[in-house]
């Protein structure tokens, strides 16, 4: 007989393989988002409850808001379909999955899960955002176009860095900050963007081979497509940087503008 976590984990198979009645639909599980390990069942006291719990890839956080609240409920009704599991957890490179503001989410199951889509009371718009990545090489940035959905009422560079961190889509381009800087606060005074960012901008690397420059621009790149953004100030925990950094003793003291000699313009097929 198929043991509980065996059944749990089958029905997690089926629900990314997706409908088999209708093989033309898509599968509700997109294909960048991974498995980090196998999922597991976590007993209650006295074994009254169980949770499923769930790691997934930082690609998760590539979800749309509307889709990933779709995306979670359909994972959530359709394992607590299983009559052993009562509600589902869900990790994110082995981290609570949290919201935008940083909230992280209890165990979901059908009684506190709400799938209708938010009707935000903020102004909210989709808008085509071109971002910089890294090549292969780690020393040229290679432009990612990628449709963002912004908050009117916020900052447009925030949304930008954001997506920044949690890194390309597109083949052929990798990361550059790591995923664990967090944004602290950004402002635009007079054209010049201040971008406070979490220590760990300075203090975490992805890899030796991407240059202090190439992680630099792509901050600075990718702000400056915003319009109204004339120059760009790094600041990291509400201070400016004084000490030179990295293996390239980049000043990150000054107020930073575009970079359009270490863009890869012949892969993209641009013009500078």
């Amino acid at each position: 007989m198929m043991e509980e976590a065996e059944m749990a984990r089958f029905a997690l198979d089926r629900f990314k393989e997706g409908s088999t009645r209708n093989p033309s639909a898509p599968a509700p599980m997109p294909d960048d988002l991974e498995l980090l390990e196998p999922p597991l069942i976590r007993r209650g006291p006295e074994d009254i409850t169980s949770t499923f719990v769930i790691n997934f890839s930082r690609e998760y956080y590539n979800l749309e808001p509307v889709a990933e609240k779709l995306f979670r409920g359909a994972l959530v009704f359709t394992l607590t379909d299983l009559d052993f599991i009562n509600g589902i957890e869900i990790l994110v490179e082995n981290e609570p999955l949290s919201n935008s503001n940083g909230i992280t989410f209890d165990t979901q199951s059908r009684e506190n899960i709400d799938i209708r889509p938010e009707i935000s009371p903020h102004r909210i718009a989709n808008r085509v955002a071109t971002l910089y990545f890294t090549d292969e090489t780690g020393t040229k940035l290679l432009t990612e176009e990628r449709v963002i959905e912004f908050n009117l009422d916020l900052p447009a560079e925030q949304f930008i860095m954001e997506q920044i961190i949690w890194g390309p889509r597109m083949e052929g381009r990798y990361p550059t900050v790591h995923p664990e800087v967090r944004i602290l606060d950004v402002r635009n005074d007079e054209g010049i963007c201040f971008i406070n960012l979490s220590s760990d901008f300075l203090i975490r690397s992805l890899s030796p081979s991407v240059s202090d420059e190439v992680i630099v621009y792509s901050v600075v790149n990718s702000l400056m497509e915003v319009p109204q953004v004339i120059g760009v100030q790094i600041l990291v925990e509400a201070e400016t940087v004084t000490e030179p950094w990295g293996n390239e003793n980049i000043d990150l003291s000054r107020q930073f503008e575009r970079n359009y000699r270490i863009v890869d313009y012949d892969y993209n097929g641009l013009d500078p």
